[in-house]
């Protein structure tokens, strides 16, 4: 059966951690020109908290679910989302055993975020890919598709501009510091990569959350024709809509991150069905509290379009929706056709 209740390892790290991310005083990051400058205060707090040694006893880790939850404060608040690509990183870097060590000894020592490429298509002569947390991380891991492992280290990358005011960096595929760690089964790619959707999924289903609070506080305080604006029938079916969609999501992220571990055959089919709702939730459930706001819901002294912007300039790092859509369907006819045999 599960079990997706906070247990007492849960519940002990989303109360510390809405503790460090309550004291933040922004998101994790400074933009400077060119330039990203890092909190390191923010970012040790954060990884003494979430980074556990691979020497640490099999009861004291932190799992999926648990990583899950954590995301799911860090999209509430939009602040050290680095520590996304960072997690699903060090866990790869873990799972390809003695080869991943070193590299993950240099992450600890350098203090700074582990930046993580792995598009849906590259090859080491691609244009140079953008990584989401790039202009802040002391090194970066890249994973191509065919198993190829590489690691660079090295002076954070320029910054680009986004949608979501992130810290990107573009990556230079001709640095020659490059050094390939391993080679790995595309099962190691897929999981990594899931795994990634999946916890992208939970902070969406965090800045859904967040969002529909904002909009029912405005909703329920401006008032237009002397009755506040959230009783008219419009925008409370808009809210009530954003309330299904916020919780469907973060289920389905919940039971993908639970999977992982209780049910692993099921993971993947999870994980594109968490992050294909999330992905299709975050633009309708920020759009609809933008919409609440009206104009004011555009302008930076409100915070419903940071929300807005960032739902939409993340899936623009883990993907299109539409491929996931696409392999759950082949799945589900795969099942059906599956059973009708079974069953003639």
């Amino acid at each position: 059966m599960i079990d997706l209740g906070l247990g007492e390892i849960d519940q002990a790290v989303v109360e510390a951690l809405d503790r460090i991310l309550a004291g933040a005083g922004g998101p994790g990051w400074q933009v400077s020109g060119a330039r990203c400058a890092l909190d390191r205060n923010l970012w040790a707090r954060l990884t003494d908290l979430l980074v556990t040694s691979p020497d640490t006893p099999a009861d004291e880790r932190l799992n999926l679910l648990t990583y899950g939850l954590a995301a799911e404060r860090i999209g509430r608040t939009l602040v050290g989302l680095p520590m996304i690509d960072h997690i699903v990183a060090l866990r790869f870097l873990e799972a390809i055993g003695p080869d991943g060590a070193e590299a993950r000894a240099a992450v600890g020592r350098s203090g700074a975020p582990l930046a993580l490429l792995i598009p849906a298509t590259q090859s080491r002569d691609a244009q140079p890919p953008l990584s989401m947390s790039g202009a802040v991380a002391g090194s970066v891991l890249r994973i191509l598709p065919n198993g190829a492992v590489d690691f660079l280290q090295g002076e954070p990358m320029a910054f680009v501009e986004n949608l979501g005011d992130l810290p990107v960096g573009r990556a230079a595929n001709d640095d020659p510091d490059w050094r390939t760690l391993a080679e790995v089964s595309p099962d190691l790619v897929e999981t990594a990569v899931a795994e990634r959707k999946v916890l992208i999924a939970a902070v969406i289903a965090g800045i859904c959350d967040r969002s529909l609070e904002l909009a029912v506080e405005y909703g329920n305080t401006r008032e237009l024709f002397g009755v506040p604006i959230g009783s008219f029938q419009s925008l409370a079916h808009g809210l009530a809509s954003g309330k299904v969609m916020t919780d469907g999501t973060q289920l389905l992220a919940r039971e993908a991150a639970w999977a992982a571990d209780d049910e692993p055959a099921r993971f993947l089919h999870l994980s594109w069905m968490a992050y294909a709702y999330a992905a299709a939730a975050g633009e309708q459930v920020t759009r609809a509290a933008v919409h609440i706001f009206g104009g004011y819901g555009l302008t930076r002294e409100y915070p419903a379009q940071a929300y807005y912007r960032m739902a939409r300039a993340l899936c623009l790092f883990v993907g299109d929706r539409r491929f996931d859509l696409q392999k759950i369907g082949r799945d589900v006819i795969d099942d059906t056709q599956s059973r009708s045999l079974v069953g003639a």
